[in-house]
């Protein structure tokens, strides 16, 4: 719909918010019920006033109402056209939005994210049929079992995002200012990487420039081992790069990914070109190269029984499924009968039984916790728009349309 849409979406559900909220279209009862901070009244204890979502929409903060004209100024929508879109979303019942996995994927994204949930809370649109609470619109398929993976005996988790952090400056990482979880400190920068079916170091990361300057210096992460099938651009930076077959080339379990009601049997076709082996198989050498084999490998034979075994584990999660050989006839098996899936349904219809899982039990349109980081204008603690570096209002833009 606008012109930069990924960067300015937080500004588009904003006027929508001003619009309905201006003509009494909100529906009232579901905020007061189920969200935390959406007007003054109901901020946690101790906060100071005018940080409320309705405050910052109103322009009690910074003295900007977030009007349609005002958005219109960002994204180009007309303001009228937000007017109408506003008007047709908060009077029609129900009504789902269904962002996907895009709008976040820029800088200051999350905050599309959060707008759009606050204008499902708005309308009391979720856990209703037919609603939507702003997610990828995915529902929760089978529980297939994977591979069995021990602990990890290490308690330091960092953000999958920040591992270029961790190579060059680990030892300043802290839990407040980069989300590290389970120690207080890393004691030690990533000096090797270990990485299996992923096109990760390079492609799924945002400055890839500057990520191949650091994968280039040897003396940072010393060691890159990589397994694929393809040459991706990750995988020009291994040390070590093992070829690794394609589906064609040897027999597996595939789920969905992540999402649907089915699980199906991927069958071998021919035998593995050019040396290449499955990382299952190669790390099952090496485990019987280290003295390893039998605790790593559970005690089963080898790679077919390791695989009928986990198919035994999704059976007992999933009685429906057939026996092991009928699966492997068939291909697949498409479970039958799911019933349909309402986000939060016990939330709502239950509250008491069955809170939110947030630190309030609430929807926290204003969340507590990002406030007191203290970083009110990076990470604010509610929805709202935040301009991405280098997007549509940067002037660079002036030499650089494109974004």
């Amino acid at each position: 719909m606008d012109r930069d849409s990924a960067f300015t979406d937080a500004a588009l559900a904003d006027a929508m918010a001003y619009v309905i909220w201006s003509e009494g279209l909100q529906d009232r009862r579901f905020m007061d019920t189920f969200c935390l901070g959406f007007d003054e009244a109901h901020l946690p204890p101790g906060i100071p006033p005018n940080q409320s979502y309705q405050a910052y929409l109103f322009g009690r903060r910074d003295g900007i109402s977030k009007t349609p004209a005002w958005a219109e100024s960002i994204t180009g929508v007309p303001a009228q056209t937000v007017v109408n879109l506003a008007r047709r979303y908060a009077t029609t019942k129900p009504a789902c939005l269904l962002p996907g996995l895009g709008p976040q994927r820029t800088g200051s994204g999350e905050q599309t994210v959060r707008t759009l949930a606050m204008l499902a809370c708005l309308t009391g649109n979720v856990g209703i049929p037919g609603g939507g609470a702003a997610g990828t619109g995915g529902v929760r398929g089978p529980a297939f079992q994977g591979y069995p993976v021990p602990p990890n005996p290490y308690p330091g988790r960092i953000p999958s995002f920040l591992w270029t952090r961790a190579i060059e400056s680990a030892l300043e990482m802290t839990p407040e200012t980069d989300g590290l979880q389970g120690v207080e400190r890393l004691e030690t920068n990533i000096k090797m990487i270990f990485n299996l079916a992923g096109n990760t170091l390079i492609n799924q990361h945002s400055d890839i420039n500057a990520t191949i300057r650091l994968l280039k210096d040897t003396g940072k992460c010393e060691f890159i081992l990589c397994s694929d099938v393809f040459m991706t651009p990750s995988a020009r930076f291994a040390d070590i790069l093992l070829p690794a077959p394609s589906f064609f080339e040897d027999e597996n379990i595939a789920p969905p990914w992540d999402f649907g009601n089915y699980l199906l049997f991927n069958r071998q076709v021919i035998e593995p070109l050019f040396g290449s082996r499955f990382e299952y198989r190669f790390l099952e050498a090496l485990a019987q190269r280290l003295g390893l084999r039998d605790a790593w490998s559970g005690g089963y034979e080898g790679y077919p029984q390791r695989l009928e075994a986990i198919y035994a584990d999704c059976r007992k999660a999933e009685p429906e499924l057939p026996d092991y050989e009928t699966f492997k006839r068939e291909g697949g098996y498409y479970f039958k009968g799911r019933k349909p899936c309402i986000a939060y349904e016990e939330q709502i219809r239950d509250l008491a039984r069955h809170p939110f899982p947030t630190p309030s039990g609430k929807i926290e349109i204003f969340s507590p916790q990002l406030y007191n980081l203290g970083r009110h204008e990076e990470v604010p603690a509610i929805p709202g728009y935040l301009p991405c570096p280098e997007g549509p209002e940067d002037p660079l833009a002036a030499t650089y349309p494109l974004n």
